[in-house]
């Protein structure tokens, strides 16, 4: 069998006859064209489903099955095999805690110290393994907030927490069922369907809908694709939204009210959103007027 080599950059050239896979596809080089340009571009046999439940609803799958979600932004995914219940891949939640804006999920992310990092989905905070202590730390203070010296293969095992001075309870560190979406990797960008609320006092265009001056207009599923200098580092903590919105906009998240994180540059610009945006879900932003 020939060996294909995945590709995440579609401006490379591949060698003349070397198989690339590309975005859940695979091509032949010609030792010229640029990957995103080959003609030959071919689908690794994936079936065509319209929505994410039809796609949890296959059966008799083997791994490595791929599908392409049609009406979610042509998505695709590939079958893993029945891991769902496997806990490397478990998601935490934390509850209880004594101050506001820790509370929430928290997703696997890069590790550290030999053990998974995870990073809170809408609360932009982070658990961690600091070689000595499990610790929730507190990025707007850049200090502990909670940390337990129980030397566990997961937070979750740890039992005993303590809390930094003024952060008051310390938080339930639980962890949360998978689920089947668990059994799916996502192949390229991610997708999801994207709801965006104009405060500007005129109309503006995000991936070329029209939304009105003070008007909330679901966008319809859109992709996100990350590019940043050094990706292995920003992979864990963001996800880059590619929306053409004005160049005075600021943009910010609704599950974090009140934060604002800038765009860089006008249209088609790369944002930066301080949260992690949802596989297969969905999200919303707000949009405010220039600096």
């Amino acid at each position: 069998m020939a060996q294909v080599r995945k590709e995440t950059t579609g401006t490379n050239v591949p060698l003349n006859g070397e198989i690339v896979e590309y975005n859940g596809y695979q091509c032949v080089g010609d030792g010229s064209t640029k990957v995103q340009n080959l003609g030959t571009l071919t689908p690794k046999v994936p079936i065509e489903v319209g929505q994410n439940s039809d796609k949890l609803a296959l059966t008799d799958l083997s791994a490595g099955q791929r599908v392409l979600v049609t009406d979610e932004a042509n998505r695709v995914e590939e079958y893993l095999g029945d891991i769902a219940d496997n806990e490397s891949i478990t998601r935490v939640q934390l509850s209880g805690a004594g101050t506001i804006g820790f509370d929430g999920f928290y997703e696997k992310a890069s590790p550290a110290n030999g053990k998974d990092t995870f990073y809170g989905i809408t609360t932009g905070q982070e658990i961690t393994w600091t070689g000595t202590h499990w610790q929730v730390y507190d990025f707007g203070l850049f200090d502990w907030a909670y940390r337990s010296s129980d030397d566990t293969a997961y937070p979750w095992q740890a039992t005993t927490w303590e809390a930094n001075t003024g952060y008051g309870a310390v938080p339930d560190v639980e962890k949360v069922s998978a689920s089947a979406n668990d059994n799916w990797a996502i192949i390229g960008p991610n997708t999801f369907e994207l709801t965006v609320t104009n405060n500007e006092a005129s109309s503006i265009t995000v991936n070329g809908v029209s939304v009105g001056a003070s008007a909330t207009v679901n966008v319809g599923w859109v992709r996100n694709k990350f590019t940043h200098s050094n990706p292995n580092f920003y992979e864990s903590y963001y996800r880059v939204l590619h929306l053409d919105i004005p160049s005075s906009a600021r943009v910010y998240p609704s599950d974090e009210n009140g934060i604002y994180w800038p765009n860089f540059g006008g249209s088609g610009s790369h944002i930066f959103i301080p949260i992690v945006i949802p596989d297969r879900g969905a999200a919303y932003i707000g949009t405010f007027g220039g600096f």
